[in-house]
C-alpha cells in the first residue's frame, strides 16, 4: 500500500511539474504572436511600397516593360498585404489596402496602354499604403 501511495504522489508531482512548465512556456506567447503578426504586415507593406516606387521610377525613365513587371510585383505584394491585414488587423486598414489594390490595377491598365498617367495612379496607391502604415502600432 505504501508503494502505491508513493507512486501516486510521484505521478501527481510529475503532472504538477508538467502543468507548471506548460503555463510558464505559454505565458507571453500571445504577445509574441501578435508582434509577429504586426511585423508580417509591415514586411508585406514594405514589399508593396517598394514595387510601386520602383515602377514609378521606371515610368519616369519611359521603360514601360520594367514598370509593368514592378507594378505586377507591387500588386502581388498588395494581395499578400490584404491577406495579412485580414488575419492580423488593424481592421480599419483593410479599406486602405483595397483602395491601394484598386489604384494599382488601374495603373496596370494604363501601363498596358503605355499611358504615363499610370505613375499618378501608382502615387495614389502609395498614398493609400502610407495611410495603412500610419494605422499600424508604433515599432
Amino acid at each position: 500500500m505504501a508503494k502505491l501511495r508513493f507512486a501516486l504522489f510521484g505521478l501527481l508531482a510529475a503532472l504538477a511539474v508538467l502543468l507548471a512548465g506548460y503555463l510558464w512556456g505559454s505565458s507571453g506567447r500571445g504577445a509574441a504572436e501578435q508582434r509577429a503578426g504586426v511585423l508580417e504586415v509591415r514586411l508585406r507593406l514594405t514589399e508593396a511600397q517598394r514595387g510601386l516606387a520602383v515602377a514609378r521610377v521606371d515610368l519616369f525613365e519611359l521603360n514601360f516593360g520594367r514598370a509593368s513587371r514592378h507594378m505586377e510585383e507591387g500588386r502581388r505584394a498588395i494581395d499578400r498585404l490584404a491577406a495579412a491585414v485580414d488575419r492580423e488587423g488593424p481592421e480599419d486598414a483593410a479599406q486602405a489596402v483595397r483602395e491601394a489594390g484598386d489604384k494599382t490595377r488601374q495603373a496596370q491598365q494604363l501601363l498596358a496602354q503605355m499611358d504615363q498617367a499610370a505613375g499618378s495612379r501608382a502615387a495614389e496607391a502609395l498614398g493609400a499604403l502610407e495611410r495603412v502604415e500610419s494605422m499600424l502600432p508604433p515599432r
